[in-house]
């Protein structure tokens, strides 16, 4: 006797349609309907019981499902031994069987309506199943999201506009998932300035703190947080940051939200080294910098 108790659901569905490929004709099947698996309590062990004493000669497979059917499939099945099976369960419950809750036949009749009352109440466990794994995905996104513009809470700006005015060189930080246009600004930028990138918003904060860097490229559609929620709260930290946003969306929307956010400009994807040494020239920190190192 195989009695099957968890995902009874889909492992009949994978039992039935294994049957219809190579179908065994000796195979009966009685399928009890019930409202709900409350209604069945009390069964598991009456069908055991009622299995063990009837259908000794035989092997069933007993699936007890959640939305309340048992299917006992077996082979062979004598009629005799099926309806003293039924009668068992029967006594138990204390209604008369009647086609309206348990059937008694071939399997080969029975499949396609097995099938058709499955099916759909998988179907829908599916859905269930997915909507806890969007919400489960949505609350650990939410908590990864709140620990990243948690991130550098503490962090002085008095701090990094000391580390900023006190450096002789101009700093560059770039926050760019695209491999690509990182590479792209990396080959064009360090032959001539010092740049940080990072390729997620993870370490951010603590990472800007550390460089204080005089321009920050930042990347609008970055992973976990947008450039909008990390613009606002590293201007938050450091009041005086000189932020260049990126992105491949250039709609007007967009271009507006950057600029009303607190970003000095805006860079649309793909673009130039010649945009690129545009908006480093017009930053005041860097130019300063720069003219300091070629007078002295």
């Amino acid at each position: 006797m195989i009695l099957i108790d968890e995902y009874a659901e889909q492992e009949l569905v994978t039992f039935l349609d294994a049957f219809k490929l190579a179908p065994e004709h000796a195979t009966r099947c009685i399928h009890f309907q019930f409202e709900n698996k409350e209604s069945t309590a009390g069964l598991r062990e009456v069908l055991i019981a009622s299995a063990q004493r009837h259908l000794h000669a035989s092997d069933p497979k007993i699936f007890f499902c959640d939305m309340g059917d048992i299917v006992l499939l077996a082979e062979p099945l004598a009629s005799k031994d099926g309806n003293l099976v039924i009668l068992d369960v029967v006594d138990h419950v204390k209604k008369p069987a009647d086609q309206s809750w348990v059937k008694f036949d071939e399997l080969s009749r029975q499949v396609n309506t097995l099938l058709m009352r499955v099916e759909p109440v998988l179907e829908s466990q599916r859905m269930a199943e997915e909507a806890v794994r969007k919400l489960q995905e949505q609350q650990q996104l939410a908590r990864k999201r709140h620990a990243i513009l948690s991130n550098g809470a503490n962090t002085k700006s008095s701090d990094i506009q000391h580390r900023r005015t006190s450096r002789p060189t101009p700093e560059l930080m770039m926050i760019e998932d695209d491999a690509f246009s990182r590479r792209l600004v990396e080959t064009v930028l360090q032959k001539k300035y010092a740049l940080t990138s990072l390729s997620d918003a993870n370490h951010a904060f603590e990472t800007y703190a550390r460089i204080a860097p005089d321009l920050l490229f930042l990347d609008i559609n970055l992973p976990d947080v947008t450039g909008h929620e990390l613009l606002e709260r590293l201007l938050a930290i450091d009041p005086d940051a000189h932020v260049i946003m990126l992105s491949g969306n250039a709609d007007q929307a967009n271009i507006v939200e950057a600029m009303r956010k607190g970003a000095k400009g805006f860079i649309a994807k793909p673009f130039t080294k010649e945009k690129l040494f545009q908006y480093i020239d017009r930053c005041a920190g860097i130019s300063t910098k720069q003219h300091s190192i070629s007078v002295s």
